[in-house]
C-alpha cells in the first residue's frame, strides 16, 4: 500500500463498521486498519458481539463512559468483554447498574472489585431488592472499617 495512509484505513474501517459491513470492516482490519474509542463504542452500543471482538483485537481500549452505556443498555456478554480488557469500572458506573436494577451486571462490576459508595447504598436499600442489598453490603464488609469490642490495655 504506497498510497493509503493509516487515517484513511482507520477511517474506511469506522464508516465500514456503522454502515453494518462487517465483512468489509474485516477485511481493512486484516489491511491493518486499527479502531478508535467512537467506533469501537458504536460497535459496544449496535452491532454485534463478533464485531466488538474483532475491534478489540485492533488494541483499541474502551472507556469508563463505554463501559457505562454498556451497563446501561444491559449487554452482559459485551459487558464481559468490556470488563476483560481492563477498564475499571467506578461508583457511578455501579450506582447506574443499581438504579437500573440489573442483577447480573451488577455481580460482575462487584467482581472487579469496584466498592459502592453512599449514594449507592442509599438507593439500594430504599429501591432493591435484598438481594441486591446483600451483594453491596458484602462488597462492602472487605473495605469497613474495623471496630474493636474490647478496649485495649495501654501499660
Amino acid at each position: 500500500m504506497t498510497d493509503i495512509s493509516q487515517e484513511f484505513l482507520d477511517k474506511q474501517l469506522s464508516y465500514a463498521v456503522q454502515s453494518g459491513k462487517y465483512g468489509t470492516a474485516q477485511q481493512l482490519i486484516a489491511l491493518g486498519a486499527k479502531s478508535d474509542v467512537e467506533t469501537l463504542r458504536y460497535a459496544a452500543l449496535s452491532c454485534q458481539d463478533n464485531v466488538l471482538i474483532m475491534l478489540l483485537a485492533t488494541g483499541v481500549k474502551p472507556d469508563a463512559k463505554i463501559l457505562r452505556e454498556v451497563v446501561e443498555k444491559s449487554s452482559q456478554n459485551r459487558l464481559r468483554l468490556i470488563l476483560a480488557t481492563g477498564v475499571k469500572p467506578d461508583a457511578a458506573t455501579l450506582r447506574l447498574a443499581v438504579a437500573r436494577c440489573y442483577l447480573e451486571p451488577l455481580k460482575m462490576l462487584l467482581a472487579t472489585g469496584v466498592k459502592p459508595d453512599a449514594e449507592t447504598l442509599s438507593y439500594a436499600v430504599k429501591n432493591c431488592s435484598a438481594e441486591r442489598v446483600k451483594l453491596l453490603t458484602d462488597a462492602l464488609k472487605d473495605s469497613a472499617p474495623k471496630q474493636n469490642s474490647s478496649p485495649q490495655n495501654k501499660p
